[in-house]
């Protein structure tokens, strides 16, 4: 499979390709931002190119093939979206080679991806290689297995942050279905023996250090938790508290995050709670899987939206402030534990309606917060729901909440 994907996109080179940076925007935003009901409506005749998209958000997991694409400029966009699977594979010797193929195509003028050619321009030779010999996530437990919470003692807001898994070290990590990649904290990775992969370096924002800053990329050889056992695991160091994001969720296999742990499921187990979905969960992200996260259709004050899943967010929703809102709050950095470059908060109640849901609850909105979607569903989503994920079938849901199986 991975010749023939080459072979086409030597023989696509030689002739001077350009790839649309048009094509290339529209497929970036439709993953980004994606229509739904667009999607579905049109996925019985679908072409590779939005087959290949509806796979990435969840709208289906038929299968595709990217060469049998006529357009040049949308076979070299159905083959991105392919080299992005990769890394959420963590299928890292096919990711750098196609990584090099692409750059080195830009370089000799055999290609063009219009202002996107700069994302093939970052990493030297010997990077490439180090990251090629980068092994794919191992994962032990038992087939069902459920890992539960530890106490955090850490708020923000005033609200207590909840989903804490503690490692075999005693380190804490929060599960944040809303962080696009693994974070893990410096004096963290120490402990862990976590190796810097040299020359590959992101700037982060995030909520839970202290703005942005730029991190690096590492591996952990090991990474225990009571009875669960993760190896080959890639994170970024940074100065902020250490956390399991949806790259890291993604390939672990089956899981369901409940308000009190995290379930890895056999296939039976998730089959049997899949089938007790209230809501379907879909994936954003961009093209090359460096962004991402999970959305649902929810009503907020009676608007109808795509709210954003974002388990590392205390409380239940969450959304961006007006600035001339009555009775803000100005942050304290030290008190609200976040950096006050947000500027304030204000907190209300209002109705909330998902699937069959309907209730009064807390909402908090927040100046200076730049969310990709009109609201934000915390944690608190979880005293209603359970979060049930497979990334290899790509199915993830909110089903009705199930008690604990030993």
């Amino acid at each position: 499979m991975r010749g023939r994907w080459l072979l086409g996109l030597f023989f696509l080179w030689l002739s001077g390709a350009v790839a649309s940076e048009t094509v290339l925007e529209q497929t970036n935003r439709m993953m980004l931002r994606p229509d739904i009901q667009k999607m579905e409506s049109k996925n019985k005749d679908a072409g590779a190119l939005e087959k290949a998209i509806s796979q990435r958000v969840f709208v289906s997991a038929e299968n595709y093939q990217c060469n049998s694409i006529s357009e040049a400029d949308k076979k070299i966009v159905c083959h991105l979206i392919e080299f992005g699977d990769a890394a959420a594979r963590q299928d890292m010797r096919v990711w750098a080679e196609n990584y090099q193929i692409f750059k080195q195509a830009i370089a000799k003028h055999e290609l063009s991806l219009g202002k996107w050619d700069e994302y093939f321009k970052k990493l030297d030779d010997q990077s490439l290689e180090k990251l090629s010999r980068v092994a794919p996530l191992v994962v032990a437990s038992a087939p069902t297995f459920f890992l539960s919470y530890g106490a955090s003692g850490q708020q923000i807001f005033d609200e207590q942050l909840r989903p804490i898994l503690i490692d075999a070290h005693g380190s804490k990590w929060l599960v944040d279905s809303g962080a696009s990649q693994t974070l893990i904290n410096i004096d963290v990775a120490k402990k862990l023996n976590a190796r810097p992969l040299s020359g590959v370096q992101a700037e982060l924002t995030s909520y839970h250090s202290d703005g942005k800053e730029q991190s690096q990329l590492a591996l952990i050889d090991k990474l225990d938790f009571n009875g669960l056992s993760l190896r080959n695991v890639m994170a970024y160091i940074y100065s902020g508290d250490s956390v399991i994001g949806l790259d890291l969720l993604k390939k672990i296999g089956s899981v369901n995050l409940t308000n009190s742990g995290l379930y890895r499921l056999n296939e039976q187990d998730f089959d049997t709670r899949f089938g007790k979905c209230k809501a379907l969960v879909y994936l954003g992200s961009n093209i090359f899987n460096t962004t991402q996260y999970l959305f649902v259709g929810a009503s907020v004050e009676g608007k109808r939206q795509y709210a954003l899943v974002d388990t590392g967010v205390a409380g239940y929703v969450r959304r961006k402030a007006v600035a001339d809102e009555d009775k803000v709050k100005i942050l304290d950095d030290g008190k609200d534990s976040l950096n006050s470059s947000m500027g304030y908060y204000t907190k209300k109640t209002v109705p909330i309606d998902i699937a069959d849901v309907h209730k009064e609850v807390a909402v908090m909105d927040v100046a200076n917060a730049d969310y990709p979607a009109p609201s934000i569903l915390g944690f608190g989503l979880l005293d209603d729901f359970d979060l049930l994920m497979d990334y290899r079938s790509k199915r993830a849901c909110l089903s009705e909440r199930f008690e604990r199986v030993n």
